[in-house]
């Protein structure tokens, strides 16, 4: 087994002992089984899902990254797992690594355009967190905007993604398809 894939779960047991839970309340709070929690904390089962890393930390009360640490490498797997790997790598700080392990992602075997959008809408995030990469990260999240509006608008680290962008945006003098973009998720420039 490896290292990275028990962390989690021995962060989630020390943090659950901090708070004072058992193993059933955190279950209950999380919205998983008690058996697949505690395969977690055991290492049995790691934590692949961005959704899972998200509901352990709001259960937990803190960050994701209190929960994996930093730096988190990204596993590489196959298909629409990755999909869900960027994501977490995003949150976790490794822009660079996410936008190289998207180059090897066939977007065009995911069926859905939503998790397509969900696709682009991560590997931007990872672009603007390099300066050098910031158009095509905007460019990249347009992208995942005309593939699924509503879902991508509503996306809070998307949204997150653009709000910082606009403030830095307003210091240099910004561009139009971002304030379009903020303008289109209900984000005003004001901050």
């Amino acid at each position: 087994m490896d290292i990275e894939e028990t962390h989690i779960g021995r962060r989630v047991r020390e943090l659950r002992g901090w708070r004072g839970l058992s193993l059933t309340a955190l279950a209950e709070l999380s919205g998983m089984s008690v058996g697949h929690l505690s395969r977690i904390e055991t290492g049995e089962r790691p934590v692949t899902k961005r959704k899972t890393l998200e509901s352990l930390a709001h259960a937990l009360r803190v960050s994701p990254v209190e929960l994996t640490g930093s730096p988190h490498p990204v596993a590489r797997s196959k298909g629409h797992e990755d999909v869900s790997q960027l994501g977490i790598g995003v949150e976790l700080g490794d822009g660079a690594q996410v936008a190289e392990i998207a180059r090897d992602v066939h977007i065009d075997a995911i069926p859905s355009p939503a998790r397509q959008a969900v696709f682009h809408a991560n590997v931007g995030r990872a672009l603007l967190s390099e300066k050098r990469t910031r158009d095509k990260g905007l460019a990249t999240l347009l992208k995942a905007e005309k593939l699924a509006p509503q879902h991508i608008r509503g996306d809070v680290f998307v949204r997150e993604a653009v709000s910082g962008e606009l403030l830095r945006a307003r210091r240099d003098a910004g561009g139009r398809e971002l304030r379009g973009l903020a303008h289109r998720m209900g984000i005003s420039p004001n901050g």
